[in-house]
């Protein structure tokens, strides 16, 4: 369930940052000096968006990869139920 949390979670910080961009740049700077400052926060910036999104898109593989093992396991005990319910049907018009 945590993880869940963890992913939507994650997907949400990626998306508002995303968005974000503006807010927390601005126009872009007119001399050298600003020009090296504001490149270096955007490369940050930009580094920090790129691994929330990629830690969002493992933990949805994780995720889904459990749901898949919970259906899987799910659907193996449906068909032992139902193979031990056709036996007892078939005992039971044989008698």
């Amino acid at each position: 369930m945590w993880l869940k949390r963890a992913t939507v979670g994650l997907v949400v910080v990626g998306t508002f940052l995303l968005l974000a961009w503006p807010l927390f740049f601005g126009t872009k700077p007119v001399t050298r000096s600003e020009a090296l400052v504001y490149s270096r926060n955007s490369a940050i910036y930009i580094g920090v968006l790129l691994l929330i999104l990629i830690s969002a898109g493992v933990c949805a593989l994780v995720v889904l990869r459990r749901a898949r093992e919970e259906y899987r396991e799910l659907a193996r005990e449906n068909m032992r139920l139902l193979i031990e319910a056709t036996r007892e049907d078939a005992k039971g018009k044989d008698a």
